[in-house]
């Protein structure tokens, strides 16, 4: 039966929830407790994440979080299981502390993140963990668009499907998954750049660099001056 105390306690009449359910709303009365404990659950790790990239300096420098930030943050966080997001949000929290009042970046950053599914958020990881592995040290200007043609970043197959955590049905299904991915993180928000592809198909890879033999396929991607 559906709990009229707790429904109250997040703010919903339990007769509109019996209304608008019938019988279903029993669902609703026996995940309440399991809802609670993973909102307390991921609120908890949303701050472990802020307080570790803040480290000792950052705890102790004064300012603070918009409460803006803070609201995106909070609504984003509470209703992800995926750990990685949730650090995401964590991390957003940390760079969000700052000496300006009005400074509330962040929270557009939230809201990005919250409008990602599990899948884009990991695979914006992913291929971004592999772009500083390539990038770091050398000196260029996102910002030029034939730099970034040339900065093409090739991700194989077997360590997108490692880095991704697929099982071994959602590895089936690769070529549908970096439609997914192309349509949420370019097409959606820009967070990589045009030239994008992927798939088992070695041909389909070379035609992103001649010359050069891709047996196990991939994904091929050029980063975004969003992301960076």
């Amino acid at each position: 039966m559906v709990d009229p105390e707790r429904l109250a306690a997040l703010g919903v009449a339990a007769d509109l929830v019996l209304r608008a359910l019938g019988p279903t709303a029993d669902y609703i009365g026996n995940e309440l407790p399991r809802w609670a404990e993973l909102r307390r659950s991921n609120l908890q790790r949303t701050f472990e994440h802020a307080e570790r990239k803040l480290g000792t300096e950052g705890l102790e420098r004064s300012g603070r979080v918009s409460p803006r930030v803070l609201k995106e943050v909070l609504d984003g966080a509470l209703y992800w299981d995926d750990s990685l997001a949730v650090e995401y949000f964590g991390g957003i929290l940390a760079a969000s502390k700052s000496e300006f009042h009005r400074d509330d970046r962040g929270a557009t950053f939230a809201s990005l993140v919250g409008q990602l599914s599990t899948y884009q958020v990991r695979a914006h990881y992913l291929a971004y963990a592999h772009a500083r592995n390539l990038l770091v040290g050398r000196d260029f200007d996102l910002g030029v668009e034939d730099i970034r043609t040339d900065l093409r970043v090739y991700v194989p197959a077997s360590s997108w499907e490692e880095g991704m955590a697929f099982s071994l049905a959602e590895a089936d299904e690769f070529e549908d998954h970096i439609g997914h991915f192309s349509a949420g993180l370019f097409h959606g928000h820009g967070l990589i750049d045009k030239s994008f592809g992927g798939g088992r198909d070695p041909d389909l890879l070379s035609h992103y660099f001649e010359g050069r033999d891709f047996p196990d396929g991939g994904v091929v991607f050029m980063p975004s001056t969003r992301a960076a």
